[in-house]
């Protein structure tokens, strides 16, 4: 899933999604990963931050005309559990448009992803 951002459209997203991390491994450790990671050459020289995530469920949100991203970061990890519950409930009340996971890379950091039909339906739309 590709796309780029609505407040400041030269940022821009991509979303591969994997059977497993480890399918994605097998994936780079093979010989032709060079020729697939050759497709994002136009991005070169611009910041990249790559995260693997499990969602909580399936990403039915990339299916929306409107992908809202959030990358949290837990400035109290002792509050862990908290969070979960809460971005739990979030999703239940959304029936699974709002899925999110912690990152493979920072055990600190989730992302949650939410699909909607407009920029002002969405549950965050109200903090903006």
């Amino acid at each position: 899933y590709v796309g780029s951002q609505i407040e400041n459209p030269k940022n821009g997203y991509l979303f591969f999604t994997w059977e497993s991390y480890e399918a994605h491994q097998r994936v780079m450790n093979h010989a032709s990963y060079p020729d697939i990671t050759a497709i994002l050459k136009p991005c070169q020289g611009r910041k990249i931050q790559t995260y693997h995530v499990q969602f909580s469920a399936p990403t039915i949100a990339f299916e929306k005309p409107v992908t809202e991203v959030l990358v949290l970061t837990l400035k109290a990890p002792e509050n862990r559990a908290t969070v979960v519950n809460i971005l739990s409930k979030l999703s239940e009340a959304t029936q699974k448009m709002l899925v999110f996971g912690q990152t493979v890379e920072d055990k600190n950091k989730y992302i949650v992803v939410g699909g909607w039909p407009t920029v002002e339906v969405s549950v965050c739309a109200k903090f903006r």
